[in-house]
């Protein structure tokens, strides 16, 4: 590209001098005319203008470095150094490959065994409300059972009114029967202790106190309250009994219209637990071997084969060529100039007949340099050609505008201000003549003319 552009500069050069000798021919016959001396001038042609700001860089790709999946010692490294490899391609391989898909195994069998409670609680939903209910039953009753021997445990309760009077009444006969039992045994104390008669008397009376002492007991029961210590024991059974219906009545509700929240809940925890271990063992299995995330080539490998690696740490670097992008710089009064998604035009010092097309990436706004005023802009290529390697040094320039088939004169010979208007001499042929220009878009080297001129005039050179 470059040898082209300065093969058209060569025969630009040329005419011009011929243009010039061929003028200067005119000039002296014209003053032996007596025309005036025609000036140097430059015809005014349609063109192109163009405004571009140079980028100067080196050509950058996406580096990364690769590593294993897993942890493990390494089998085999089946790249080196230089080697282009496609996407998917096997890089290298660790050597328990064994025991991770051992571990893939047991992750699933924990995955099943944690499915099926999770289904079993489920189906089982009705069986374990119906059990549910029937502790709630069984709490309940014992609840009223305490409760009752609580109540008639109390004094004025432990009996009816009737019961007493009849146990009152039964003390009076029992002790009239001791009395009696009493003055049969009196006839016969006298007499010696084997006399049977004697022994008969006794047995009567004995048996007759044992009635009357426990219909004694019974009515001083029915008439008294519990002592300290019974009664501590009487309220603990009551408040035993009414916890454990508490938490029947709770466990009855997790269960009521379904299986309980917090089973469920738990069993569904594990589930998720053991999918994720299955997916962790089964990435580490993946990851026993290392492929190629995408067309690329080897920059440096860092391991050897046995060496101990952990997962993600890195030791093969490699670039992927196909993200290759040019890492310019702009000097600073550039900056304002340049936006994102202008075109560029690319030179390559290795590959200088290449046409080579891009657009800015992004900008930078950041000074990278405290010596210079230098900002980042990044481009990106339309097309990378084959053969080119990161690091390679290229010229970039920045198209910031243009104009296609306009009227154009040199840019030194138009100097507008700052509302477009400038001044230029015309040569008309005989003479020289001022003429206000309107200057459009201001090239690099050459400028547009909107008005004040036209196509082949000669404008005269300074």
């Amino acid at each position: 590209m470059r040898s082209s552009i300065l093969v058209k500069i060569a025969a630009g050069i040329l005419l011009l001098m011929a243009a010039g000798g061929y003028l200067g021919y005119r000039s002296t016959a014209e003053a032996d005319n007596g025309i005036p001396e025609a000036p140097p001038t430059v015809r005014v042609a349609v063109g192109n203008v163009e405004l571009s700001v140079s980028a100067p860089g080196r050509l950058s790709d996406q580096e990364t470095w690769l590593g294993m999946g897993a942890n493990g010692p390494l089998a085999e490294i089946l790249v080196s150094p230089g080697s282009h490899v496609k996407e998917g391609d096997l890089l290298a391989v660790l050597g328990n490959g064994e025991e991770l898909a051992a571990a893939v195994a047991a992750a699933d069998v924990e995955l099943a065994a944690a499915r099926r409670v999770l289904q079993d609680l489920k189906q089982n939903a009705p069986l374990t409300t119906a059990e549910a209910l029937l502790n709630l039953a069984n709490a309940r009753e014992e609840l009223r059972k305490a409760e009752y021997r609580n109540m008639v445990q109390q004094e004025g309760h432990r009996a009816a009114g009737e019961v007493i009077a009849a146990a009152e009444a039964n003390l009076i006969l029992a002790e009239n029967a001791v009395s009696r039992a009493e003055r049969v045994y009196n006839r016969y104390s006298g007499k010696p202790a084997d006399n049977p008669a004697r022994a008969q008397a006794r047995a009567v009376l004995a048996a007759a106190r044992q009635q009357r002492d426990s219909i004694l007991r019974n009515l001083n029961w029915y008439r008294g309250h519990p002592t300290e210590l019974q009664q501590l024991l009487l309220d603990a059974d009551v408040a035993v009994a009414e916890a454990a219906v508490a938490v029947a009545e709770s466990a009855y509700a997790r269960v009521e219209e379904g299986p309980d929240p917090l089973l469920l809940a738990e069993a569904a925890a594990q589930v998720l637990s053991a999918e994720a271990q299955l997916k962790k063992s089964q990435a580490e299995l993946e990851g026993s071997e290392l492929r190629a995330p995408y067309n690329g080539v080897v920059l440096d490998v860092r391991s050897s084969v046995g060496d101990i690696v952990s997962a993600g740490d890195g030791f093969i670097k490699f670039a992927d060529l196909g993200t290759m992008e040019v890492a310019g710089t702009i000097i600073e009064e550039d900056l304002p100039l340049v936006e994102e998604g202008q075109r560029v035009q690319l030179y390559f010092d290795a590959y200088n007949e290449a046409d080579v097309f891009g657009r800015v990436e992004r900008v930078v706004p950041e000074r990278v340099s405290e010596e210079r005023p230098l900002y980042m802009v990044y481009i990106s290529l339309d097309e990378i050609p084959e053969g080119m390697a990161p690091g390679m040094t290229v010229d970039a320039k920045i198209v910031i505008d243009s104009r296609e088939d306009v009227l154009t004169l040199p840019r030194s010979l138009v100097r507008a201000g700052d509302s477009g208007q400038a001044m230029v001499e015309v040569w008309t042929g005989t003479a020289v003549e001022k003429r206000k220009v309107k200057v459009g878009l201001r090239g690099d080297t050459t400028v547009e003319i909107l008005s004040g001129l036209s196509e082949g005039e000669d404008v005269v050179a300074k």
